[in-house]
């Protein structure tokens, strides 16, 4: 491999250390290295999202979703904010209808897409982790978030200042829209 890639030995040797040490590789000595069908660090996801407390779910997003919608109004990429607009649009439409299981899927489609444009993975996993609990408390809870015409326009505002590419009016924004879903939903404890 280090002839291949034209590197040295230790090169290769740090690289599947480290393939390893995130679980994409296993290691079996005198044998070989393998590709992991599933990382490990998938399992790992998963289980921390099934342990993990309501509160810890909403500190998880409180603390990203700010950061997110800041780098997404630096990072727009034009597809990404006109699926921002469309959803933005589809949240409206079915606040406006009742039908409450549309309006949380459009309310959570739109926060994925913010974390999708942050163009930051590690962002985009938390706000991944974080989505199945607070699709299950925006679906539990849609009615009282899609009556608060305050928290409407809160989204839009977000989607303006990112698609301004205002990256500190996207910040607060973001930060308001999860103070204020914590409020109408119920934070947990």
């Amino acid at each position: 491999m280090a002839r291949d890639a034209d590197v040295g030995i230790a090169v290769v040797r740090e690289a599947i250390a480290q393939l390893r040490g995130q679980g994409f590789v296993e290691v079996r000595h005198g044998v070989g290295v393998f590709v992991v069908a599933k990382p490990r660090r998938a399992k790992g996801m998963r289980a921390a999202r099934r342990t993990a407390a309501r509160r810890e779910m909403f500190e998880l997003r409180a603390a990203l979703e700010p950061m997110a919608a800041e780098a997404a109004s630096l990072r727009r990429a034009a597809a990404l904010q006109l699926e921002l607009r469309l959803l933005l649009n589809e949240r409206d439409r079915s606040r406006h209808t009742g039908d409450a299981r549309s309006f949380a899927a459009a309310d959570v489609a739109f926060h994925r897409v913010i974390f999708k444009m942050s163009g930051n993975q590690l962002a985009a996993a938390g706000g991944e982790l974080a989505a199945p609990d607070w699709m299950s408390r925006v679906a539990t809870n849609a009615e009282a978030l899609a009556s608060d015409s305050g928290l409407h326009a809160l989204h839009g505002r977000l989607t303006d200042a990112i698609e301004a590419g205002r990256a500190s009016l996207a910040r607060r924004a973001a930060k308001a829209i999860v103070a204020r879903e914590g409020k109408r939903a119920g934070r947990p404890p």
